[in-house]
């Protein structure tokens, strides 16, 4: 049971980070607020993280990428929210970066009040407004 049913959406940018990722993933089991990501976030998540595991120079980065989502899905198993139904991409305002629209409608699949992203640019929050949502970068969804 949740303190409350707020709802935050992970941008995979967020969860790719080590340190955003385990604070909010923290709070998140202290079971202050549900999270919410679907199969294409953490697909965009285990290429985003081999990325940062290649520039370090960690071998076997692939592998180690797909194991920290998978260690998310087992922590977290309520946060997988199914692809988004192609009705919902029709609610999605215009100015939301094309790439992203996946994000928005996992939100809106999930109920959620706020997408968590470094990329705001990507998500106006004008647009999404509109819809009910919020757009947060991790410092001040934390704060």
């Amino acid at each position: 049971m949740y303190a409350n049913n707020f709802c935050a959406t992970l941008d995979a940018c967020v969860l790719a980070k080590a340190v955003d990722r385990d604070l909010i993933l923290r709070f998140r089991s202290k079971e202050l607020f549900r999270v919410a990501w679907s199969e294409m976030i953490l697909a965009e998540t285990v290429g985003a993280v081999e990325k940062i595991l290649k520039r370090k120079g960690h071998k076997q980065a692939g592998s180690r990428a797909k194991k920290v989502c998978a260690a998310m899905e087992r922590a977290f198993p309520d946060a997988m929210y199914p692809p988004a139904r192609l009705g919902l991409l029709s609610e999605i305002p215009e100015g939301v970066d094309s790439k992203d629209r996946h994000v928005v409608a996992t939100a809106l699949a999930a109920g959620s009040e706020v997408i968590v992203t470094h990329n705001l640019r990507d998500f106006p929050q004008g647009s999404l407004s509109q819809i009910g949502l919020q757009v947060r970068t991790p410092d001040i969804f934390i704060a």
